[in-house]
């Protein structure tokens, strides 16, 4: 018995404690994973943005669910190594967890990249996958969130008709205006995140191509770039020979609309060939070209601000029916005139 008694007060292994603080720290993240009711609630069949409102969801599902992947890949590794280089191995782990996890989303991505594939080429190819997939994603987000702020500012247009039209009350249009101004909040509560989770996406990117850049190409690799460079100059060389050509015969002939042709199609070629050897430097350098998803976030932030304005100017008429027609945007207004006959009845009203 005394033995017994002694086995089960004696102290966890390093090993033991180790472990269960990295379980600890991965339960803890992946808390952070939430469902969709908890995003954007429950459906209660009121909402005539409901599938719009899916929609956007669905894409900002997207852009977090990688994040907390880095961020949990991070702690987990963070948490093994602070305990096994720390006396205190609980401390060590937990330390190491967070200093991870911030890691992990800074620089996860291309960390489990490389983990996965050795070789330069293959690698920037996978990086610029997943980069064409994420420009996608952009804008099926920015889609999503347009589609999503013109019904709900068609759904608030309703409401003017309706009110203008006498087949509501008061009340029951500053009940309506209201409902419809929480949820736009919402909308962009939710579109606000995305952004910024777009924002570290990209950073993500940025981090790749810093880093896929300073690997060395293969000898291979290194001869078939320049094979393709060198194939590339030859061919302009080859086509403006020809262009010339043609030009001095035309010149003979004393053409000079093929004159003018052929110097448009000379400026057209080296336009061509300027972009072609353009495309191949950022290959041989294995750059993301990751200006063109900024652009676009910016595009997407912008839209986000704009119905930000408006729903803060719709909030303040919240209890004035009479001055709800001036918060509308002016795509809204135009629709004003064809919406009273449309979801007239009280079953369609109520839903919005």
């Amino acid at each position: 018995m005394s033995v017994v008694h002694a086995c089960n007060n004696r102290r966890p292994s390093r090993a033991r404690r180790t472990v269960a603080v990295v379980v600890s720290s991965s339960f803890l993240l992946s808390a952070c994973v939430t469902t969709q009711a908890g995003r954007i609630g429950i459906d209660d069949g009121t909402d005539v943005c409901r599938a719009n409102l899916v929609a956007l969801d669905a894409t900002g599902d997207y852009f977090a669910e990688s994040m907390l992947t880095g961020m949990l890949t991070g702690a987990v590794t963070g948490a093994l190594t602070g305990a096994l280089v720390s006396k205190d191995a609980a401390k060590g782990a937990a330390i190491g967890a967070l200093t991870g996890a911030a890691a992990g989303a800074a620089g996860g991505y291309i960390y489990s990249k490389m983990q996965q594939e050795k070789d330069k080429a293959v690698l920037y190819q996978s990086v610029m996958s997943d980069y064409d997939r994420e420009l996608a994603k952009i804008d099926e987000a920015d889609l999503a969130f347009k589609k999503l702020t013109d019904c709900r500012n068609q759904a608030m247009a309703q409401v003017v008709a309706d009110y203008n039209a006498k087949r509501i009350s008061r009340e029951e249009a500053t009940v309506r205006w209201r409902t419809l101004v929480d949820r736009k909040a919402k909308d962009i509560e939710i579109a606000d995140a995305m952004g910024k989770h777009m924002s570290e996406h990209l950073s993500q990117f940025d981090d790749a191509s810093q880093k896929i850049g300073a690997l060395p190409w293969s000898d291979a690799q290194e001869a078939e770039l320049k094979k393709q460079t060198d194939e590339l100059r030859a061919k302009q060389v080859a086509e403006n020979d020809d262009i010339e050509k043609k030009k001095t015969a035309a010149r003979k002939a004393h053409n000079k609309k093929k004159i003018q042709e052929y110097d448009d199609l000379r400026k057209q070629k080296d336009a061509d060939h300027s972009a072609e050897l353009a495309a191949l430097r950022v290959k041989a350098t294995a750059t993301v070209p990751t200006t063109t998803a900024q652009v676009r976030i910016q595009s997407y932030k912008a839209a986000v601000e704009t119905a930000s304005a408006d729903q803060k100017k719709q909030a303040a008429m919240a209890s004035n029916p009479d001055g709800f027609e001036s918060a509308l945007p002016a795509a809204a207004k135009t629709s004003l005139v064809i919406q009273p006959r449309y979801l007239a009845s009280a079953e369609c009203r109520s839903s919005l």
